[in-house]
């Protein structure tokens, strides 16, 4: 807090008087850690409150020794029954020591979180150790593929609730840079990223989930690197113009009325026009981005093309939105398994998209796994757990420990 001297007794803040766009208050400069700790599950509305404004960082990235640009948090008790708060662990700029990473992990802690107002530093953090870890060839497949997942899910929530956009398009544009490089690596890449994929809809999700299908498909039938980059870049933000839309109205478990429906029919041309200021963004990405949901016989919106006026890209983001949306779990419906999926495909949207890409599209998913059903995860969330007791025996300060 401006003006106030900080000691390492200050009380911390409870994570439901966060504003953003300020600096969070917080307690000192370090916690200690108490041991044994006592690890609790919480529950889910308690939780939710907790880190409404923070965001999770898997401890496995922090590294005993290298500074962080970014303060870490972990969920604590507050007394008995009191709730959950958000206490800082580490200040940005200090590195944590093994000691600290090794009471935490027999703690049986498993993330960090960060705060949304240094939400910018946690994606140059991600990018910088998503780039690392994919040069190196001693990295698990399985570790590249939830690197690249969590960090695309950090720019799409980034992008879909910050204001200004122009550094979060260079983040996009640099993300699908490594995808596209990493996908085109080996088989084993485009299986170990089709494990990441979430089963559990939601706008962050389905945005990653199209973003990382179209990028690897597009490859997958041998598109030049700079066309795959100009796709993926378009898929990963093809919903932006949703953000603006009402939760009442993107999660309504029933049908949408008429007014509703052309409020949600509305977001691909509020996606083009978030977008084409930015003269970074590539013109085949903003056509992706306005014509995703264009059908092959007219029947599409915004404006109704047919077959000779859509490109290729178009029509593989609409292929992947569609089948995404069909094998997801909604709030309306059951997720579908993937041969279910592409059936309602064949069966349904015939005139739609076109079959013979679908059909390629079904090589592509064999090639990703030769297990029947959905690929994917079922969730994507940290586990809903705080400490019972985080404090530093005797005050001692970071650089001690």
């Amino acid at each position: 807090m401006p003006g106030k001297k900080r000691t390492t007794r200050e009380p911390a803040a409870d994570v439901r008087n966060l504003k953003p766009k300020t600096e969070p208050p917080l307690s000192g400069d370090a916690v200690d850690i108490t041991l044994p700790l006592r690890v609790v599950d919480i529950p889910p509305d308690d939780f939710e409150r907790a880190v409404k404004d923070v965001v999770p960082l898997p401890l496995p990235l922090v590294q005993a020794g290298r500074p962080l640009p970014m303060d870490l948090f972990l969920p604590r008790i507050k007394g008995e029954g009191g709730g959950v708060e958000m206490v800082r662990f580490l200040a940005a700029g200090r590195a944590p020591t093994q000691r600290m990473l090794k009471l935490v992990r027999e703690a049986g802690l498993d993330t960090f979180y960060c705060h949304r107002t240094q939400l910018d530093n946690l994606i140059d953090f991600m990018g910088q150790e998503t780039s690392r870890r994919l040069a190196d060839h001693a990295t698990p497949p399985q570790i590249k593929a939830k690197l690249l997942y969590d960090q695309a899910s950090l720019i799409v929530e980034q992008a879909m609730t910050e204001v200004r956009l122009g550094p979060n398009l260079e983040h996009g544009r640099q993300y699908v840079e490594s995808v596209a490089e990493y996908v085109q690596s080996s088989p084993q890449a485009l299986e170990s990223l089709a494990e990441m994929l979430v089963m559990d809809y939601s706008l962050y999700t389905h945005s990653v989930n199209v973003c990382l299908l179209s990028t690897a498909f597009a490859a997958f039938q041998g598109m030049p690197g700079n066309q795959v980059h100009d796709l993926g870049v378009g898929a990963l933000y093809h919903d932006i113009g949703k953000r603006g839309i009402p939760e009442g109205i993107l999660k309504k478990p029933g049908p949408l009325n008429d007014e509703e429906w052309k409020v949600m029919r509305d977001h691909p041309r509020e996606g083009f026009e978030l977008l084409r200021p930015h003269a970074a963004f590539p013109p085949e990405g903003l056509r992706v981005v306005f014509l995703h949901h264009e059908n092959l016989d007219g029947s599409g919106y915004p404006f109704g093309l047919t077959a000779g006026q859509l490109q290729q890209n178009e029509r593989i983001v609409r292929l992947v939105d569609v089948y995404d949306a069909i094998t997801s779990v909604r709030v309306y419906k059951t997720a579908q398994h993937a041969f279910e999926g592409i059936q309602i495909m064949r069966e349904e949207l015939e005139s739609k998209i076109s079959m013979d890409m679908l059909k390629r599209f079904v090589e592509f998913l064999g090639l990703l796994s030769p297990r029947p059903g959905r690929l994917g995860r079922e969730t994507n969330q940290p586990r809903r757990q705080a400490a019972r007791s985080l404090s530093l025996p005797g005050g001692t300060s970071q650089g001690d420990t």
